[in-house]
C-alpha cells in the first residue's frame, strides 16, 4: 500500500464513509470522505487511461483494474 498502508487498513478506514469532495491535481484524483471516525482521503493516480469507470457490480474487472469501490446505489467504481 501507499506509505505503508495495507489494502485492509485502507478499506477499514473508508467503510461507512461518504464522499464529500473530489478534486483533481494533474493525473491524481483526491477523494475526500467523512463519516464515523472522522475524515479520510484517498489519492488515485489515473494511470495511462486517465479515467475511472462505474461498472455493474457483477461484471468482471479488467486485468488492469487495481481497486474496486462498491457504490451504495449498485455498481462498482474501478
Amino acid at each position: 500500500g501507499v506509505l505503508g498502508q495495507s489494502p485492509r487498513r485502507t478499506r477499514d478506514a473508508l467503510v461507512g464513509k461518504t464522499v464529500t469532495r473530489v478534486h483533481r491535481h494533474g493525473k491524481y484524483l483526491i477523494i475526500h470522505f467523512d463519516g464515523p471516525g472522522g475524515p479520510a482521503y484517498l489519492m488515485v493516480h489515473l494511470r495511462m487511461t486517465g479515467r475511472l469507470q462505474v461498472d455493474p457490480a457483477a461484471s468482471e474487472a479488467s486485468p488492469y483494474a487495481r481497486v474496486e469501490l462498491p457504490l451504495d446505489r449498485g455498481g462498482v467504481l474501478r
